[in-house]
């Protein structure tokens, strides 16, 4: 989501119950790039098909 104070978008997961921070990042691209990385990493369940990571990625020409 958008963090007004700091102008940058906050990227978090939520793992076990648990948040876990990604980042801030200027530009929407590489905050959904990294979330869908983290979605990789710690093997969520439909990361490659039904997530809104994978989903933006793709509609957006950078997963084939």
């Amino acid at each position: 989501h958008w963090d007004d104070k700091r102008n940058k978008w906050l990227v978090n997961i939520s793992i076990n119950r648990k948040t876990k921070f990604i980042g801030r990042f200027s530009c929407l691209n590489d905050a959904v790039k990294a979330r869908w990385s983290t979605e990789k990493l710690y093997g969520v369940s439909g990361c490659r098909s039904m997530s809104s990571a994978y989903k933006y990625l793709k509609k957006h020409g950078e997963i084939l």
